[in-house]
């Protein structure tokens, strides 16, 4: 009799590839390439529009590689996997969350208040804040630093993300848990 081989290619359907493509496996938020995609078009679309705005949050979980070394890959997963359900259950159907990649996210707003990043970053983090995570020893508690920042019209998103990326470093230089706005 023939044993099939370990090596048999395993049969994907076209919405299983797309979702591959287009969210992160642990977490469930869009990835980086379909971010470039979308937030392109947000940007050509502000550009039309002088009343619309694209904010920009960029957080990250403080102290993740310490969770790692401390508690395990497993443990630091599971701190990913809930910090994203919350900014899941925070953002609006028309906002954009992404994982950048380890323990750093950033969510992009559509809309027309300039207060909307700052106030959603400061409430990501309280609600963060407040979680009890399980591990073996003790109980774990974590915080994020977050950096938000609003497109000016016609400014490349590449510009804009690193802006709020710098003010995410300048929270995590300040000691972490608040949030920073350029």
């Amino acid at each position: 009799t023939e044993r099939p081989s370990a090596a048999a290619p395993v049969q994907i359907s076209p919405e299983q590839r797309y979702l591959k493509a287009v969210r992160d496996g642990l977490t469930g938020l869009y990835t980086p390439q379909h971010m470039s995609d979308t937030v392109s078009r947000w940007a050509r679309f502000q550009d039309r529009d002088a009343d619309q705005m694209v904010s920009v949050i960029v957080l990250d979980v403080d102290g993740m590689k310490g969770i790692n070394v401390a508690f395990g890959n497993p443990v630091g997963d599971q701190v990913l996997a809930r910090v994203a359900e919350a900014v899941r259950a925070q953002c609006r159907d028309e906002d954009l969350p992404v994982r950048i990649g380890g323990e750093v996210f950033a969510l992009f707003l559509f809309g027309d208040n300039p207060d909307a990043a700052p106030s959603l970053a400061s409430l990501l983090g309280s609600v963060v804040r407040n979680q009890t995570f399980a591990t073996q020893d003790a109980p774990l508690r974590v915080t994020l630093s977050a950096g938000t920042t609003c497109r000016v019209h016609g400014e490349p998103m590449r510009q804009v993300l690193a802006r709020a990326d710098a003010a995410r470093l300048a929270s995590k230089a300040a000691g972490g848990d608040q949030v920073e706005t350029r």
